[in-house]
């Protein structure tokens, strides 16, 4: 947006510049014609030539008044660049603030996972022991299996969200250690 701006603010400022131009043209005149009438205008030899050097000023307001709007547009766009470059940093921030969240995430289900999984550690034992019946482990069975499957979750979404990221500030994916 700032070149096609800048690029038309070249092109309103030319049309106030002054513009030259001008044409040559020659007309040899036809030499039998010539040696039976001389006086003929026909017959002469002729040439021909301009050269105009011409200014605006009848429209002089309106072309600066036309500069002028094709400067502000160009300024308009680097603010617009400005504001997008803004906003992209508020995305980047966000989103890498988003990843923290989902590591401290990931992290918790993993200790759940792990709490989960001595609970139905310490279920079997009891149950080998014959302290508890095999309808009291189905309950720590089920839980540590649900507590799996939003564990491999949270991972998949902690995965995709730093491919997500790495799209958005263009590079590579984050290694856990740099987040």
């Amino acid at each position: 947006a700032e070149a096609l701006a800048a690029n038309s603010l070249i092109a309103v400022r030319a049309e106030q510049l002054p513009k030259i131009g001008g044409y040559a043209n020659y007309l040899p005149g036809n030499y039998e014609e010539r040696k039976n009438d001389p006086q003929s205008p026909y017959t002469s030899q002729k040439s021909a030539y301009a050269v105009n050097l011409t200014q605006p000023i009848y429209h002089w307001g309106a072309l600066r008044d036309g500069t002028r709007i094709a400067e502000l547009q160009q300024q308009s766009a680097l603010g617009s660049t400005i504001e997008t470059y803004r906003l992209l940093v508020g995305e980047i921030r966000a989103g890498y603030l988003q990843l923290i969240l989902k590591k401290a995430g990931l992290a918790r289900a993993r200790a759940g996972l792990k709490i989960v999984q001595e609970e139905l550690t310490l279920a079997q034992q009891r149950f080998q022991k014959g302290e508890i019946s095999e309808a009291d482990l189905y309950s720590p069975t089920v839980n540590f299996d649900r507590t799996q499957l939003d564990l491999e979750r949270v991972i998949e979404d902690y995965e995709w969200s730093k491919k997500t990221f790495a799209k958005l500030y263009g590079g590579e994916p984050l290694r856990d250690e740099q987040i």
